[in-house]
């Protein structure tokens, strides 16, 4: 049996999504999850992303950032306006359509997969279907060890690039540039200089 390594807490989770939402989330155009329950998700949780409906399959994942449980959309408001997202209440009232409770959850480093990842089929040779809601990720489940490895692949290759493009960028860095960002004067003069803004 395939397996892989998982953290114990916060367990990874699995869960359902209609495929717009899917994407909007791992887009970055949706910073934020909202759910009637708290569906296993800490802080720091994992969350492989399964689209349901045509789509059928994982197509990506992010890292669960504050949780936040509200009683009612005024409380939530407010909770969100402090941590720095500008919601009003109408728009929480067309997007949620009336659930005045439940929990919201920041979305961190979403990652794509441009394959969607099936979840194989069963003992009676049909194709098992994604969460009604979510799951735990099971690291002796053989589908699930699969999907997080090719996560894990996708993960490690972008790290790679950006530390690529990282290095390349430094290292083409003009030397009066390299000289300016190391001279104390030259930096006491552009911290102080109206036309740069303060830090």
């Amino acid at each position: 049996v395939q397996t892989c390594a998982l953290p114990i807490w916060p367990r990874p989770v699995m869960m359902s999504f209609w495929p717009k939402i899917a994407r909007s989330l791992l887009s970055g155009d949706v910073p934020l999850e909202f759910r009637k329950r708290r569906n296993g998700c800490e802080e720091g949780t994992r969350v492989l992303v399964y689209a349901s409906k045509e789509v059928g399959g994982v197509v990506g994942s992010y890292t669960v950032g504050k949780v936040v449980p509200y009683e009612n959309l005024d409380e939530l408001s407010a909770k969100l306006n402090t941590m720095g997202y500008d919601i009003q209440r109408p728009n929480l009232d067309r997007y949620l359509q009336g659930v005045e409770s439940g929990f919201a959850h920041e979305v961190i480093d979403p990652q794509v997969i441009e394959t969607p990842l099936k979840l194989g089929v069963n003992a009676e040779g049909k194709k098992i279907k994604g969460p009604q809601g979510f799951q735990y990720v099971d690291p002796e489940n053989s589908d699930h060890a699969r999907i997080v490895e090719t996560l894990n692949r996708v993960a490690d290759a972008r790290a790679a690039r950006v530390q690529a493009a990282s290095s390349q960028t430094a290292s083409t860095q003009p030397a009066s540039a390299q000289v300016a960002s190391t001279n104390p004067a030259s930096a006491q003069v552009a911290s102080t200089n109206p036309a740069h803004p303060q830090a």
